[in-house]
């Protein structure tokens, strides 16, 4: 499995996004970590073959404290 931060989504998600899909035929698992502590948004994780994403335990927090 190879892990990725989502700064390396923010330039140029054009040249990144083939590249990753090459790397997942190729059989690697691909993790996305630490996600919600960047400018990373769930459009991006669609468009990408990830088969991980881990959560930042701060971005999780945040919605705890929410109260209904």
């Amino acid at each position: 499995t190879l892990e990725l931060t989502e700064n390396i989504f923010i330039h140029r998600l054009d040249i990144v996004q083939p590249l990753l899909s090459k790397l997942r035929q190729l059989g690697f698992a691909l993790s996305l970590d630490d996600f919600g502590t960047g400018y990373s948004s769930l459009s991006y994780i669609n468009s990408l073959p990830l088969t991980e994403i881990k959560i930042d335990r701060s971005f999780i927090n945040k919605f705890l404290e929410f109260k209904f």
